[in-house]
């Protein structure tokens, strides 16, 4: 069976791992087994649910796996599945100046990272719903714009068929979507806008859903302030709450105003209420309460 593949990104600092998490957790509590995935995390602790994130998958809820993205790691697994003496080639790679040299290679990270993603969603993988939680957005582009280079730059090779079947993949919207997470901000509702608009391009990719964090609803109406205002000047003691509520009321005026900005856009949007500090799992369990 083949793997449905979201791919969540977003500027830096929105809280695009903790609505990935609780993406993932959503897709496991549905009954389906799922894999979050990161990139870079690989020896490191896990963001949300702590531990060393490794290459291989590890159970954290029933459901769910986490692992780590690496293209070393990716380099190493495609050697031993491919080459009949896969033994003579794995200290060769893991030679320094080896990993040096892979590193500088234009694409080399990228086309194993998405490679391995590819595989995770194919008709041999155990998972029915991969969540990537994918680079901040300027990386997150250079990422996935990977496969139509060097559709454009190659003619023919390993690596070019691999970037043919990865681009056929991305651009299938029945199999990967790319949700972007930002906040109700003029910077990161910009780099929200160019995000979705770079994924649109020639329809290169299904971006169908913007996820609003921390928004800040409005709490009262216009004439719900106009009332607190005049009890505010009749009673002394009310007084010192107007202007909370009017502060509170300027704020949720000005997250709406960016949200809204994004209309012509055309997309679905999520608006995920803004949480009280928690540990991140705590947060990703009050997030689930908010999905549809």
């Amino acid at each position: 069976m083949l793997g449905k593949l979201q791919i969540i990104s977003g500027k830096g600092g929105v809280g695009k791992s903790v609505v990935a998490a609780a993406l993932a957790e959503q897709h496991a509590q549905a009954g389906r087994r799922t894999l979050l995935v990161s990139q870079d995390q690989l020896g490191k602790a896990h963001p949300i649910y702590g531990g060393t994130a490794g290459y291989e998958p590890t159970g954290v809820r029933t459901n769910l796996d986490i692992s780590s993205l690496d293209a070393h790691a990716a380099l190493t697994e495609y050697v031993k599945r491919k080459m009949t003496f896969s033994f003579a080639y794995l200290p060769i790679l893991e030679n320094p100046a080896v990993v040096r040299f892979l590193d500088a290679l234009p694409l080399f990270n990228e086309l194993l990272v998405l490679g391995k993603l590819y595989d995770l969603v194919d008709k041999h993988s155990p998972y029915e719903s991969v969540v990537f939680d994918a680079p901040a957005t300027g990386h997150c582009k250079i990422l996935l714009n990977m496969p139509a280079v060097a559709l454009d730059t190659l003619i023919a090779g390993p690596i070019y068929d691999n970037a043919r079947k990865i681009h056929k993949l991305l651009t299938n919207p029945e199999r990967v979507e790319l949700l972007v997470v930002t906040l109700p901000e003029e910077t990161p509702m910009r780099e929200a806008r160019e995000l979705v608009e770079f994924a649109r391009e020639e329809g290169a990719m299904a971006c169908n859903q913007l996820i609003v964090n921390r928004y800040r609803a409005p709490r009262f109406s216009a004439t719900e302030r106009r009332q607190l205002a005049a009890w505010g000047e009749s009673a002394a003691a009310a007084s010192a709450l107007v202007p909370v509520i009017e502060f509170d009321a300027q704020i949720a005026d000005s997250h709406a105003a960016q949200a809204d900005a994004l209309d012509d856009l055309n997309l679905g949007t999520m608006r995920l209420p803004d949480l009280p500090p928690a540990d991140p799992q705590t947060l990703v369990t009050s997030l689930l309460r908010h999905f549809p």
